[in-house]
């Protein structure tokens, strides 16, 4: 026996001497029109029992908080990540220089010039930083048997930079250790009054300077100009001491 056959969905059923009509219609964009029929889930605050209160509703979609809270982080480390590459120095190209039983590394920019005297290992003229007219002079020192002491030279440099009060200025000094060389980094700055090796009386001056005693010979690095030239090449200072080596 074949079962009988119910009437389709969307038709009309007859009985009781009233008419049900059960169809979908579609509301407004589209989207399925309530069934009157269905219970209404949602609750009387307007948040649906089946989502949780960290969703935040936009339009049709639902974007939950912690992934905007990890786009936002995103976004973060997109805008500071160039910000830091900016602040980390750029290498600069460098020059091997030998000197006498010496070599090292000074930047490219730097011109070696040949030197003017036999006691100038060599000299190099660092450009001028921006607002500055004249550049620094970098000249290689090397006496035997040192020519005194390391407080002696140290005093020595003091003596030719004069301050406002006319006295002279305070001088600073640390070791710097390269390999097996201990090295006296020297900082002053003032007016630079000087007779040798020619007549100078430059205000706004700065010295910089290194000295490194041997048993047999003392290397005496002399770095000397305008202020903010002067600190401009501290590092670069700095990192020539520290690529210093024996000349092979």
């Amino acid at each position: 026996m074949t079962a009988p056959v119910g009437p389709a969905p969307g038709r009309v059923r007859r009985g009781g001497g009233r008419v049900q009509c059960r169809s979908v219609g579609l509301g407004r964009r589209g989207r399925a029109a309530p069934d009157p029929t269905r219970f209404d889930s949602t609750r009387a605050d307007g948040i649906e029992p089946n989502r949780t209160d960290s969703d935040v509703h936009q339009g049709d979609r639902t974007v939950n908080r912690p992934i905007r809270r990890t786009i936002a982080a995103l976004g973060l480390i997109l805008a500071v990540t160039p910000a830091l590459d900016a602040q980390e120095p750029k290498r600069q190209e460098t020059q091997a220089v030998k000197a006498g039983d010496l070599t090292f590394e000074v930047p490219a920019s730097w011109k070696v010039n040949r030197p003017s005297s036999q006691m100038r290992l060599t000299e190099i003229e660092v450009p001028p930083a921006e607002g500055d007219e004249k550049p620094a002079e970098l000249v290689l020192f090397a006496f035997p048997g040192g020519a005194g002491t390391v407080a002696m030279n140290v005093d020595r440099w003091k003596r030719q930079f004069v301050d406002e009060s006319g006295g002279n200025p305070e001088v600073e000094t640390e070791i710097l250790e390269s390999g097996d060389a201990e090295i006296t980094v020297v900082r002053t700055s003032g007016r630079y009054v000087t007779q040798i090796p020619e007549p100078m009386d430059e205000p706004g001056y700065r010295l910089l300077g290194g000295i490194y005693p041997t048993a047999r010979i003392g290397y005496f690095f002399k770095l000397v100009g305008p202020d903010a030239t002067v600190r401009e090449a501290e590092p670069a200072f700095r990192a020539m001491l520290e690529s210093m080596k024996p000349a092979g």
